[in-house]
Order: C-alpha cells, then structure tokens, then sequence
C-alpha cells in the first residue's frame, strides 16, 4: 500500500513538473513569435533543454544581437557594430551590413586623413574603397594634390638653393663692405653697400603652401621662375669694381719710388725722369715727419718755350720745380698728403700757384703751371691712370 502511494506521489510531481514546463515552453514560443526575445529568453533558460528551447534561446540571443547591432549601425557606431556583425557571421545580412560598416570605417578615417593634409595615406585607403560612396573623386583629388605638392617641394627644394647660393654671394658682399682695406674711389663702397641692401630685398621667399591642387601648381611654377642670375651678375659686378677700386689704392698707398718712376716712364710726352735725394730735395721735406717718402720730378714735351731739353739734361729737373712737367709726391698716409694738398691749395690762382695737384692715395700728384688747365687736366688724367694701371 505505502509503495502504492509512493509511485502516486512521484507521478503527480513528474506530471506537475512536466506541466509546468509546458506551460512555460508554450508561453516562451509565444513571446519568441511576438518578438519579445527577452522575455523569452529567460524562460527558455530556465526550462533548460526541454525540447527545442536551448536552439530557440540561442535564436533568441542572436536576433537581439542582431538588432543590437543594426542599431549601433544606425548610429553610426560601426566599431562596435563590425563586432556584433562579425560574431553573428552569415545571419541575415550581417556578412553584407559588416562588410558596409568595416568600410565605413575605413571611409571615414581616409576622410580625416585627407582633411588633415595627409593625402598619401588617405589615398591608400581610398584605394582599397573604390566604389564605395565618393571613394573614387576622393582618391582622384588625393593624387592631384600628392602631384602639386611633389611639384612644389621640388620647386621650394630649388628656390632654397638658389637662395642659398645667391646669399653666399650676398654675405661675401658685406665682408667686403666691411673691409678696413681703403677703395681708390670710396664711392664704390658705397655703391656696394646699396647693391647689398637691394639684393636683400630681392630675395624671393617660400610662400605658405596654398590649399587647392591649381592653387599650389601655380605657386610652383611662380617659384620655378625665380632667376637670380641678372641680379648675380649684376653684384658681382659692383664687388668687381670695388675690389678693382682696393687693389687700386693698394698701387697709391706709399708706392716705392721704383714704382712711381716705371709708371712715369709708359706716359706719352715725359721725357725726363728725377727723384728727389735728402741732398738735393728742394723743399727739403724728404723722409722728414709729415714730409714725402719720395718725391719723382718729370719734364713733359707740351711744356714749350721755357725750357730746352739740353738745358733739364744740364742743370737737372729740380731745380725747376714742377715747372718743367709735374711731380709726383708720396707720403706715408693719406692724412699727411691731404695736409700737403691743402698747403698747395692756398696758393690756387695767386703768382705763387706752382699747377694743380690732386690727393690719389696717399699721393700728390702735381703738374706745371705753365701747361694750360685742358692740358694740365689732360695729363693728371694719364698719370692717374699710369699710376692705378693693374694691368688687367
């Protein structure tokens, strides 16, 4: 009897059971067809794997997953939804939809590149994305750019050698202002600084890269046309003649009296050439301070009239001054010559004037009174010229 009620007892409970878990599986199915994928799923996971719920869980969890991730799609959360996509694998269209989003990506991080300047790495991605979207314009408008911008750094790579080359002359320039050394004719110093200031000037910079591909194709052709070679040209002519016009005061600036007498000697119309000694300096101002290092007499054959050649041969050329031609006068500086000069000077257009004279260097050079001023003019010309003669 009690074995009886036993087996009664079990049975009402596995009915009871079994039931229960109908019920459930039934209410389950119904939430799953309505779309209530929630709620089922915690009834199929606590009926546990009575008949087909495990597979209907599982359904369940992926459609959810599904719209989850269609959702984070929509939203523009294609990083998260590309990994919602790519576990549900070929459910649906989660293949196609993880193939628009991992895409998208790809689109959009191209797009920042290509905003940011970047375009070599914008146009690989573009690349990879042809069709998609504006992909192809995109890619195109990359390699324009990545074109003008190689033609314009190759252009500012040239236009910065140039610039370089043309300073270097520009910077030797200024050394060269800046020299101690005296110029012949100071205003060539002067001209050169000038030069200087306006080569400065003419210096082309490297402008800021424009923003369009036409904008920056421009700027490289203007860049390609700057030409430094007239302005190169013309510097290098002013330091020339500064540098022509140093080594000609280095000629006048004490000369020895060899010098100055195998000058004398190329001038057309000297006939004869003296020094002057300690011993028979007229004015006796030879070696004395603040008198000449040498002083070099010369008769000159438009002299006329007054004296014979027999005569200058005989008595000799000092004794008549510069009368007889001129005199060249050397002096140790530049200051005691002007000193000199001055002295002549008040005697100009008096009885006592002995010709014109004119500082050159650190010389008098004088010439006889007894020439008229054309010709007086005329020969301080030759003898300049004799006496600053590089032979170039």
């Amino acid at each position: 009897m009690k074995k009886t009620i036993s087996i009664c007892i079990i049975l009402v409970v596995l009915l009871c059971f079994f039931g229960c878990k109908s019920s459930d599986y039934n209410k389950a199915v119904a939430l799953q067809d309505a779309g209530s994928y929630a709620e089922a799923i915690l009834l199929f996971e606590k009926i546990g794997d009575y008949k087909d719920s495990s597979t209907r869980l599982n359904d369940c969890k992926t459609v959810i997953q599904y719209e989850k991730a269609v959702e984070k799609q929509n939203s523009s959360q294609y990083e998260e939804a590309s990994i919602l996509f790519e576990e549900l694998g070929n459910y649906q269209d989660s293949s196609d939809r993880l193939s628009l989003c991992q895409n998208t990506i790809k689109y959009n991080k191209a797009v920042d590149l290509q905003t940011s300047k970047d375009y070599a790495s914008a146009a690989d991605l573009f690349r990879t994305l042809q069709g998609f979207l504006d992909s192809d314009t995109r890619l195109s408008d990359c390699e324009e750019m990545i074109a003008a911008i190689d033609k314009y750094n190759a252009a500012v790579a040239i236009l910065s050698e140039k610039n370089d080359a043309y300073s270097a002359i520009i910077d030797l320039s200024v050394s060269m202002a800046a020299s101690a050394d005296k110029a012949l004719d100071e205003t060539t110093r002067d001209i050169l600084v000038s030069a200087i200031s306006d080569a400065r000037n003419n210096i082309v910079g490297i402008p800021e890269m424009a923003n369009t591909a036409n904008e920056i194709i421009e700027q490289a052709n203007t860049i390609s046309s700057v030409d430094y070679q007239d302005a190169i040209q013309s510097l290098t002519s002013v330091q020339k003649e500064f540098e022509k016009s140093q080594k000609q005061y280095a000629l006048v600036n004490n000369p020895s009296e060899e010098y100055v007498i195998s000058r004398l000697q190329t001038v057309p119309g000297i006939l004869l050439i003296e020094a002057a000694t300690e011993d028979n300096d007229p004015n006796g101002q030879l070696h004395k301070p603040g008198g000449y290092t040498s002083a070099i007499y010369f008769s000159y054959d438009k002299v006329k009239d007054r004296f014979t050649l027999e005569e200058l041969q005989s008595e000799g050329l000092l004794k008549t001054g510069t009368d007889a031609g001129g005199q060249i006068e050397v002096y140790a500086t530049e200051k005691d010559a002007i000193r000199r000069n001055e002295y002549l000077g008040t005697f100009d257009g008096t009885i006592l004037s002995s010709g014109s004279h004119i500082v050159l260097g650190t010389c008098v050079v004088r010439t006889s009174d007894e020439l008229t001023a054309t010709q007086q003019k005329e020969l301080e010309t030759l003898l300049i010229a004799v006496l600053t003669d590089l032979g170039e």
